[in-house]
């Protein structure tokens, strides 16, 4: 259990904070999925609801795929309503570098089926959501997918990005994937970042400020490969059968896919970064070859 006062975390124990008449006092659970964050004194009293659109039918999601006024779309919250078949659709990924989806996607227990993505060698954020920033992405399955595209890549999202500056991350929770993966290109010179749930899962500290995105309780069953289609396989690196490059946090996650890739590729995690943590997760059933 943690504790904020006036929504300011205690860098002392309770028998040692000063605490005086008037201030006021959060305790909560610091767990993974809120990152060990409290909510704020405003939001405990006063709650803001969370307003969704709701989507039903293929034509709604992909609606929302190749939207015109992404600046707005790709901010908003969305509901599943029924599970969604996408056979016969070549999508596109929802957010990008420019504009990434920072809004709630809430699959509310339903599946997408059938998400069919191919891109270019030299293409990069691939995924049911191609660049995420300050998003939540919640309780979806993603069922017998083929996502194909060059770099920084994964069935659900290619790069899960973090605002280090604003303290703006990502949640990833209860989320769980199946299918096949290719990675044809490199973001950098051996560095493709392929991952079956997620490309890059991003983070870090600067300046007293931190941000690291959080994937909690997913799973991921892909068959992921990298391949360059170079004579020297250490082309392709940064792969795993989970996360490609994790640089954030994870928990009670398990990949069960095979892994085929190059430099740093792994059964769970491509590379792991700097203060990235993975808590309480498995590989099952996975084999790995470079």
């Amino acid at each position: 259990w943690m504790f904020t006062i006036n929504d300011k975390q205690s860098p002392v124990g309770v028998s040692s904070a000063r605490i005086k008449s008037g201030d006021k006092i959060v305790w909560y659970e610091g767990t993974a999925a809120n990152g060990y964050k409290a909510p704020t004194w405003a939001e405990m009293t006063a709650p803001a609801p969370v307003q969704y659109e709701t989507i039903a039918t293929q034509e709604q999601l992909v609606a929302l795929m190749d939207s015109t006024n992404q600046a707005v779309d790709w901010a908003k919250n969305y509901k599943l309503a029924a599970n969604i078949d996408l056979s016969g659709i070549t999508a596109s990924p929802i957010g990008s570098e420019a504009v990434p989806f920072s809004g709630i996607f809430d699959g509310n227990g339903h599946k997408i089926e059938n998400l069919k993505i191919k891109k270019s060698i030299g293409s990069q954020n691939i995924g049911l959501f191609g660049v995420i920033e300050g998003a939540s992405l919640l309780n979806l399955t993603v069922e017998n997918a083929f996502v194909e595209g060059g770099s920084k890549i994964g069935v659900l999202v290619g790069m899960a990005r973090a605002d280090i500056v604003n303290e703006k991350a990502n949640l990833i929770g209860n989320c769980h994937v199946s299918g096949a993966l290719n990675a044809t290109g490199t973001s950098v010179i051996k560095q493709t970042d392929a991952g079956g749930l997620v490309g890059i899962n991003d983070g870090g500290s600067k300046e007293g400020k931190s941000a690291f995105s959080m994937i909690d309780r997913c799973t991921s069953s892909v068959e992921v490969t990298a391949s360059t289609g170079s004579a020297d396989n250490t082309e392709s690196g940064h792969v795993g059968g989970l996360v490609g490059w994790n640089k954030g946090n994870i928990s009670q996650c398990e990949a069960t896919g095979n892994v085929f890739g190059g430099n740093s590729t792994g059964g769970f995690v491509g590379s792991n970064y700097g203060n990235a943590s993975i808590y309480r997760s498995q590989i099952g059933r996975a084999s790995c070859r470079e």
